[in-house]
């Protein structure tokens, strides 16, 4: 009985491990892509944000 609650506890841990390891790789992802996509403007914009005299 007690290797039962044992093999069952350690199966949801790991479920969650990953699923959370899942999520925060996601919103990683996600900040990354933004930066990248600020970056780009930065750099390849066509017109200046700022015009300077």
């Amino acid at each position: 009985m007690h290797r039962i609650i044992k093999l069952i506890v350690t199966h949801i841990l790991i479920f969650l491990l990953a699923f959370l390891g899942f999520q925060g790789y996601k919103k990683y992802k996600v900040l990354k892509i933004k930066h990248l996509l600020k970056v780009w403007k930065k750099k390849y914009h066509p017109f200046p944000v700022k015009k300077r005299a």
